[in-house]
């Protein structure tokens, strides 16, 4: 008996915390996420020789179309302004890592930025354009490569809020990985790559 009162006064308490962090106004606790295209996943790197599997000297770059996707959770302090910890990215397919030969997951990558975003929206709930803007890092990974180092990110963008807690933006986000080479003189090299992708997504948060 005891202890079906304790569950049920800890499960009043998680109910009440619930309804208060999720109260429909845009202000306290928020999480969210969305899914759409890539219209744009491209990354480039400029070795001096043929020194990266599957990549030949000189530039190399490859631009595809995507899954894209997206997650946030943080804080908004009015119905206005939020800041959360956002990943956005995008999964596609890459021609120049593609081994035929291989299994059927052979060239798929995943590229994503993760870091503090800044949502401000300029109007009322359910009727508002927003505006986006963060840093944080930048990461890629191809199956069946080892994945790159992280590197530094940015992210911008812009969209509309067309109902209560139902958005669609479109995102930009770029930066940079890097992988290290070993050359012929037996030392090693750090070699910077350049990202970018543009999420088209529609997104619900919970607020």
């Amino acid at each position: 008996m005891k202890r079906t009162l304790v569950a049920a006064l800890l499960f009043m308490l998680l109910l009440q915390s619930t309804v208060l962090g999720f109260d429909g106004l845009r202000k306290g606790f928020v999480v969210g996420g969305g899914l759409g295209v890539a219209a744009t996943a491209k990354w480039s790197v400029d070795v001096p020789t043929n020194m990266i599997s599957n990549i030949p000297g000189g530039a190399t770059d490859e631009s595809n179309v995507g899954v894209g996707g997206h997650f946030l959770i943080g804080y908004a302090w009015d119905e206005y302004n939020m800041i959360v910890y956002e990943g956005n990215g995008c999964a596609y397919t890459s021609d120049v890592f593609n081994d035929e030969t291989s299994d059927d997951l052979s060239g798929k990558s995943a590229q994503s930025f993760g870091g503090a975003t800044w949502y401000h929206y300029f109007g009322p709930l359910g009727k508002s354009f927003f505006s986006v803007v963060g840093v944080g890092a930048f990461a890629w990974k191809v199956k069946g490569y080892e994945m790159n180092d992280p590197g530094t990110a940015y992210i911008v963008g812009g969209g509309y809020e067309f109902a209560k807690h139902f958005q669609a933006g479109v995102y930009l986000s770029g930066g940079k990985t890097s992988d290290k080479i070993t050359l012929p003189d037996g030392q090693t090299e750090s070699i910077d790559f350049g990202h970018m992708h543009v999420n088209i997504l529609v997104t619900a948060v919970a607020y």
